[in-house]
């Protein structure tokens, strides 16, 4: 449903980080109840041109899945970070984390990591990524810095 919609629709100033604490706000109840925290770094304004629509569900699949795979009494790091010309959204879990040679199949749609117990579609990174990819912005996956875990990184062109 998604694959040429934001094609029709108009790429406006949008604050990344206005839509990341929307999502963590939705997300709130959930980390709550899974005994997840969540933890939010971002400036003052991180603007960048985009379709919110769109942004808002790539923020909620990457905020949805840090929460579903960090185990009970973790921290979901997200961090907002503006720099001269990019502005950039860090992801980090405490979850198992995705081995590197699976880090681009799990942008494949309904690709599931065959060890995988959490339920789910299989659709969320490749939303996620395509989402990206309209926006002409990268999105890499990475070992969490300093913990076990997943670092999702997105850098929007500003």
């Amino acid at each position: 449903r998604s694959d040429g919609a934001p094609l029709l629709r108009l790429m406006t100033p949008v604050d990344l980080q206005v839509v990341v604490q929307e999502s963590l706000a939705q997300w709130s109840p959930v980390a709550n109840a899974c005994q997840v925290e969540l933890d939010l770094e971002a400036p003052a304004v991180a603007m960048i041109k985009g379709d919110e629509e769109s942004l808002r569900t790539l923020v909620d699949n990457l905020v949805g899945n840090a929460i579903k795979y960090s185990p009970p009494g973790a921290t979901v790091q997200v961090r907002v970070m503006r720099h001269k010309d990019v502005v950039e959204l860090h992801v980090i879990d405490e979850g198992p984390g995705i081995a590197p040679a699976l880090r681009e199949r799990v942008f494949d749609r309904f690709y599931r990591i065959p060890s995988q117990t959490q339920s789910g579609s299989g659709l969320g990174l490749a939303i996620a990524k395509a989402v990206a990819d309209r926006h002409g912005a990268s999105l890499e996956l990475d070992d969490a810095p300093n913990q076990p875990g997943l670092q999702v990184r997105l850098r929007f062109a500003v």
